[in-house]
């Protein structure tokens, strides 16, 4: 079992769906999120510094956390990483993802 902290195994990187009218697209992350812990990934990663993280507001990612950790709840996803893109940014970000990252953990 790995010590808590820890990371093994597969954390695909996630794209982050937008709609015609350049909204995320909640519904169809969620679906991305299940299908990847249907597929049996260990965690995974949203939010990149590479991608579109950079153009949501606070609010677009906070949703997408709660998006990911409820479509994987109890499916074993185990966690998720999210970059901050400044230091104020940064401690907000890391109140609101220490609340909702308590992914079950699954036995292997």
């Amino acid at each position: 079992m790995p010590r808590q902290g820890s990371f093994q195994g597969v954390f695909p990187i996630l794209a982050t769906p937008f709609d015609d009218r350049e909204n995320v697209d909640l519904e169809s992350f969620g679906r991305i999120t299940r299908f990847m812990a249907d597929i049996g990934v260990d965690g995974v990663t949203i939010l990149g510094v590479l991608g579109e993280s950079g153009r949501m507001v606070d609010s677009e990612r906070e949703q997408l956390i709660r998006t990911a950790v409820e479509a994987s709840a109890g499916a074993g996803v185990e966690g998720a990483s999210a970059v901050a893109i400044s230091p104020q940014q940064a401690s907000r970000t890391t109140t609101c993802r220490s609340e909702p990252a308590s992914w079950p953990s699954r036995d292997r």
